[in-house]
């Protein structure tokens, strides 16, 4: 029976990584042609395209809440006061 590591205890986990029975890992990414770098790249990859796609998806929820609950209001001038409070008065 395979080993689940999400099953597995902290202390177990790391007894099991830190065993010799675990490949090293850092030699098996080195090798740009195996099978896990190539995986690894593609992961790389998608977690990326999923950031920005997500980053800018964000931003426009953001804008279009800004938009709105925004009121503009034509032919009075705009205020040049820095705080909220004084352009009250």
């Amino acid at each position: 029976m395979t080993k689940r590591f999400a099953d597995m205890s902290p202390t177990s986990l790391r007894d099991e990584l830190e065993s010799d029975a675990v490949p090293d890992v850092n030699a098996l990414i080195q090798d740009k042609t195996s099978p896990l770098a190539l995986l690894l790249g593609t992961c790389a990859s998608v977690l990326s395209d999923l950031k920005l796609r997500s980053t800018s998806s964000i931003d426009d929820a953001i804008e279009k809440e800004k938009r709105e609950r925004s009121v503009v209001v034509q032919g009075l001038p705009e205020s040049s006061a820095v705080k909220a409070s004084d352009k009250i008065g």
